[in-house]
């Protein structure tokens, strides 16, 4: 019978095999030998035939993997984030030109939440920091992020991925985030959307290795809007490829997703508690973003007014019109984005009579809906699916139907039959 250290030195070798492989050209053989506890790897990556050693440590303290080439040695996961292997300093380069900062970016409150407590809420940067620093080691992390629609995830999501790009850059990180906008795209699997963000960046590397990145700690995925990753076959699409991508960490690693709240708790939780999913090798972490507070909205108009000086002594009065809509629409201006969509009004419109409500919603709703088209409803080319005029009218089919049915949740069938009759999407929905 193999001893144990016969069987982690076995398993370390087949690792160190399929993680090159992912790297590797395609239809290439990675070949393994082992002598002892040095692993030597006979492979070919951008058509450049390779030898690489690694050397594989066991003592009390558990398994160290190091790259050797001649009389130096570096750790396993600094040789894969390196130059000659996954580039991630270069990833994080294009990573931050692509991310610009938003002059006026608000960050928000947030908390942890599970069946035990509620904890204290504190900066959603901050606390998102904190759990990919000190992750579980036992299990796969999938922090949720959860907020109700307009609460500004996305935002933060892209402001975080922005600032881990830069302390990477500035060696104050070990991992960098890989943002992945599924918001509405025409598309069924994360590799879909893994690939379109690679390509967008123009970088080297695919989304073969993202996976093995995933494992060792290299980077963090960062699934923006995983409920709206649904396709033609609502959720299931999306609930088989979180399992498959999951199924591929074998335990470890983190991810973040980002989801509405009423989804995550109607749907996403329920199904992940059934066997239809692997929990065994996975642990989600809820992460509730709360809407705004008053400091909140101070701290946004003070950026805002700052970011457009052209509004000079107007300020005061559009601070005074903010308060008096806050006495009547207080939950709505919570919103980062109806409270951002409010000041744009006020801003643009010097004649708006804030008496006249049914004028301030149609220029949120219209704002809402302008949202969907350009950041939500696209095709995987990111260009908007439907105009305005459309969404607003299928919206309106929809409400009438769920008004019908009596219902608050519409099934794929009913979506598809709605949107046929209006003829917005047609037969190819």
């Amino acid at each position: 019978m193999p001893t144990r250290r016969e069987l982690l030195l076995n398993y370390w070798q087949e690792r160190i095999r399929r993680d090159l492989a992912s790297f590797s050209d395609p239809g290439v053989m990675v070949d393994v030998v082992r002598q002892n506890q040095i692993v030597t790897v006979s492979w070919v990556m951008h058509g450049k035939n390779r030898e690489d050693k690694f050397n594989i440590e066991l003592d009390q303290n558990g398994v160290s993997i190091y790259y050797v080439k001649g009389g130096t040695s570096k750790l396993y996961r600094t040789f894969i984030a390196g130059p000659e292997m996954a580039d991630l300093r270069q990833v994080s380069l294009m990573i931050k030109q692509s991310f610009r900062s938003s002059a006026i970016f608000v960050d928000t409150q947030a908390r942890t939440v599970n069946d035990a407590a509620i904890a204290k809420e504190v900066n959603a940067i901050q606390l998102l920091g904190e759990l990919i620093k000190n992750p579980n080691l036992d299990a796969t992390n999938v922090i949720m992020v959860t907020g109700e629609p307009g609460s500004g995830k996305t935002q933060i999501l892209r402001e975080f991925v922005r600032k881990m790009s830069i302390d990477y850059i500035d060696g104050r990180a070990e991992k960098i985030l890989l943002y992945a906008n599924v918001q509405g795209r025409a598309l069924a699997r994360l590799t879909e959307a893994f690939v379109t963000e690679l390509q967008d960046l123009r970088v080297g590397l695919t989304y073969h290795s993202i996976a093995t990145l995933t494992r060792l700690g290299l980077l963090v995925p960062v699934i923006d809007g995983f409920d709206e990753l649904l396709g033609r076959s609502g959720y299931d699409d999306a609930f088989s490829s979180l399992d498959v991508f999951l199924g591929q960490l074998e335990g470890e690693g983190q991810l973040i997703a980002s989801s509405r709240s009423i989804y995550y708790e109607d749907e996403f939780r329920s199904r992940a508690a059934t066997d239809t999913m692997n929990s065994s090798t996975w642990e989600q972490m809820p992460v509730r973003i709360s809407n705004w507070t008053d400091s909140q909205k101070t701290a946004y108009l003070v950026k805002y007014f700052a970011n457009n000086q052209s509004i000079g002594d107007r300020s005061d009065e559009i601070r005074k019109q903010i308060c008096s809509i806050s006495d009547r629409h207080g939950r709505m201006l919570s919103k980062p984005l109806f409270f951002a969509k409010t000041v744009e009004l006020l801003h643009r419109n010097r004649k708006f009579n804030i008496e006249n409500y049914e004028v301030l919603l149609d220029g949120l709703v219209r704002g809402l809906l302008e949202r969907e088209k350009d950041d939500k409803l696209l095709d995987r080319h990111s260009n908007p699916l439907l105009s305005v005029e459309q969404i607003s009218a299928l919206m309106c089919e929809l409400a009438e139907e769920m008004w019908n049915q009596e219902t608050r949740v519409l099934d794929s069938n009913s979506v598809q039959e709605v949107a046929e009759n209006v003829n917005i999407l047609g037969g190819s929905a």
